[in-house]
């Protein structure tokens, strides 16, 4: 009788104790499920406010006429990087920066942080009064222009003609790089109203001087000039300057 007393003691505290250590253990499990979850909310909540926050864009070196800042994909104007402010605040998202006709597309302004573009420089020496057009090598669209009133222009790193006349000067532009062109000079103290006609080698008309202007930048190359109804070979060197009598 006793030996069954002992027995059936012996069951009903192994079942007290494995009924208690299934509630903790249902007890953790809730706990957990409720940890997961608020830390989820956590990380869910901080990324909506990182999304809402505010960055901020600089240019670096932008010009005095600014860089116009769009939302990507659109026409809608939200801001303008200058040389008088390089850096503006943006509600963090994706944009795209007006470079003369060009975009840079695809800015990234993170909530929090500075997004910073370098784009890269072109500066003519001696550039002519009505300028010198920059064009797209790719697309053939004129970008802006560098004159002697503007002699540098900002651009999207890329492939560009500088065009002098009919002549193209191509040129590669990388990012935080300034790229100085320093075309030769003709120059005719004494053209003649009627003007003297410059020539390249395969005898297209590439420019020309005269009483009103005496003179023109050109790239480096081979050219011919008329003087007194004749041809005139001569090369031009990088920054050189050649001076002809007129008639």
């Amino acid at each position: 009788m006793k030996i069954k007393l002992v027995f059936a003691v012996a069951v009903a505290a192994a079942a007290l104790v494995l009924g208690t250590a299934g509630c903790s253990k249902k007890e953790t499990s809730g706990e957990t499920a409720e940890s997961l979850a608020a830390e989820a909310e956590a990380q869910a909540q901080a990324e909506a406010e990182a999304a809402s926050a505010e960055g901020w864009l600089e240019v670096k070196g932008a010009g005095l006429e600014g860089q116009e800042v769009r939302k990507a994909g659109t026409s809608e104007k939200v801001g303008v990087v200058s040389s008088t402010q390089s850096v503006i605040p943006l509600p963090a998202g994706t944009y795209d920066v007006v470079f003369g006709r060009s975009l840079w597309k695809g800015v990234v302004v993170v909530g929090g942080k500075t997004t910073s573009l370098v784009p890269g420089w072109v500066s003519v020496a001696g550039a002519s009064l009505e300028g010198q057009e920059v064009v797209d090598a790719a697309t053939g669209t004129v970008q802006g222009s560098v004159s002697s009133l503007k002699s540098t222009i900002a651009l999207v790193p890329g492939r560009y003609l500088i065009m002098f006349g009919r002549l193209p000067w191509p040129v590669e532009v990388r990012s935080g790089d300034t790229l100085v062109l320093k075309p030769g000079i003709v120059e005719v103290p004494y053209a003649v109203p009627s003007g003297n006609r410059i020539y390249d080698r395969s005898g297209a008309v590439v420019g020309e001087v005269s009483n009103i202007r005496s003179s023109i930048p050109l790239p480096p190359g081979e050219y011919e000039i008329e003087i007194g109804g004749t041809r005139v070979p001569f090369s031009l060197g990088e920054g050189e300057i050649r001076r002809f009598e007129g008639e």
